[in-house]
């Protein structure tokens, strides 16, 4: 499995620099995972929730793990995009962080 590493402070999203995204090859199933590092607590106490965006799609899963599979659906296509969000549902409270976009070689 190959594995992608953000890094998360407050609203900012960012890949790890120490992490290579170049040559992703769109078709892959079961194989691209994307590791979340929380570098504040600004998120210690909210639901994480990640999501994956693609032209066609947008759906929201929970963060348990630091380790998310990236659905098949998502790695089909020549792009997809990541969101973070942090919810508090009794406090009505929502951090969004800026989304990244990542690119996949096509055949």
């Amino acid at each position: 499995m190959r594995e992608l590493v953000f890094k998360v402070n407050g609203q900012s999203l960012e890949k790890d620099p120490e992490c290579s995204f170049d040559g992703l090859v769109a078709g892959s199933s079961n194989y691209l995972s994307c590791r979340i590092i929380f570098e504040d607590h600004e998120y210690d106490n909210l639901e994480k929730i990640i999501e994956f965006i693609t032209r066609d799609n947008s759906e929201f899963f929970q963060i348990k793990e630091e380790v998310i599979n990236i659905p098949s659906w998502v790695t089909a296509k020549a792009y997809f995009k990541v969101r973070i969000h942090g919810v508090d549902l009794k406090k009505k409270t929502e951090i969004v962080t800026n989304t990244i976009y990542i690119q996949q070689e096509v055949g």
